[in-house]
């Protein structure tokens, strides 16, 4: 006689074993954790468990990497059954801040990078202005403070010259 025996915690199936006879009453031995059932072969992705004297078909999604909806940790699913509602199989992004429900999906990471690309449209905007241009082209202000002093000394206007070429070369948009 075969017997199908199961893990005693998990009741999931582990295998086949042949009964020993029993000596004192002719018949055969059945293995604690065992039965005479045979399991069917489950699907992909599921276990076959022995539950209320017959076995079931149980999704098995152990060591599968899931996410916590709520920190969005990241850990291995260890127990058999479908997995808990309070994760998913869906990796967050780097910069989601939680999980919407209602879509099934993170949400965060495209706001965040909206907010760049504007953000950035901004900085290009800002560096095609003149402002920006004539920032650029004067020197440094202790330069410019040392060319007024010798302006002043020596009854020149190079600094104003300097300035206004610059501003020549970059002008204020109307």
């Amino acid at each position: 006689m075969i017997a199908y025996s199961y893990d005693r915690v998990t009741k999931e199936y582990s295998g086949e074993y042949r009964c020993q006879p029993d000596p004192l009453d002719g018949g055969f031995l059945l293995p604690a954790f065992a039965t005479e059932i045979k399991p069917e072969q489950p699907k992909e992705g599921h276990v076959m468990v022995f539950k209320d004297e017959g076995w079931v078909e149980v999704e098995d999604n152990r060591k599968l990497v899931v996410y916590d909806k709520s920190t969005k940790e990241e850990k291995k699913w260890e127990q058999l059954g479908k997995l808990s509602t309070f994760v998913t199989k869906i990796a967050p992004k780097e910069h989601d801040t939680h999980w919407d429900e209602e879509k099934k999906k993170w949400k965060g990471h495209e706001e965040y990078l909206k907010k760049e690309e504007d953000d950035l449209k901004k900085q290009l905007e800002f560096e095609a202005s003149y402002v920006f241009k004539r920032r650029k082209s004067y020197p440094p202000l202790f330069e410019q403070l040392d060319a007024l002093y010798w302006d002043m000394k020596n009854g020149t206007d190079n600094w104003i010259k300097s300035r206004d070429k610059v501003k020549e070369q970059f002008p204020k948009e109307e």
